[in-house]
């Protein structure tokens, strides 16, 4: 789930899991993430596009009510006219991003950067191979995943509250 969509609820779940973090550094990195969040409601928003793969919907984290939120806030991102969603179905099998999630950022001047996550950290790259690469994965999952109203069905079937 990227983390500029993740409820606050969600996030601490997804930091909390497994014991390995203290309380204080749970909610450090959920106070870094909720503030990251704030760039969706800028004047000038950045466009995106998110790919979530379809394991990360069904996946209960936090309980049944935190997911439930969290699958309504996809929902509402997905009502921004700077935000498009899309779902890459189970059915895919096999895919390009099983290595990890990544960011493609284009910055003003056209430069692109990449910014890989992992569970340490996520690091940033300009080397223009790697960004290749990505880009040629990026067309892949796009491609795999579903149409956006298909994507927005999908996360609306999976919601219990309406």
């Amino acid at each position: 789930m990227p983390g500029l969509l993740q409820t606050e609820d969600y996030a601490r779940a997804v930091f909390s899991a497994g014991g390995l973090q203290r309380d204080e550094r749970v909610e450090e990195l959920l106070a870094l993430r909720m503030s990251r969040q704030a760039v969706l409601g800028r004047d000038d928003p950045p466009e995106c596009v998110f790919v979530i793969d379809e394991s990360a919907l069904r996946r209960s984290i936090g309980g049944p009510a935190v997911m439930d939120r969290q699958l309504g806030r996809l929902l509402e991102a997905a009502e921004l006219p700077h935000v498009r969603l899309h779902v890459l179905p189970l059915d895919a099998g096999a895919h390009v991003s099983l290595g990890g999630g990544f960011v493609l950022a284009e910055l003003p001047g056209s430069e692109q950067v990449l910014c890989l996550d992992n569970t340490a950290r996520g690091q940033i790259a300009d080397h223009p191979e790697w960004i290749r690469l990505m880009l040629r994965k990026w067309e892949s999952l796009l491609g795999e995943a579903l149409a956006e109203r298909a994507s927005l069905d999908l996360v609306n079937k999976l919601k219990v509250t309406p």
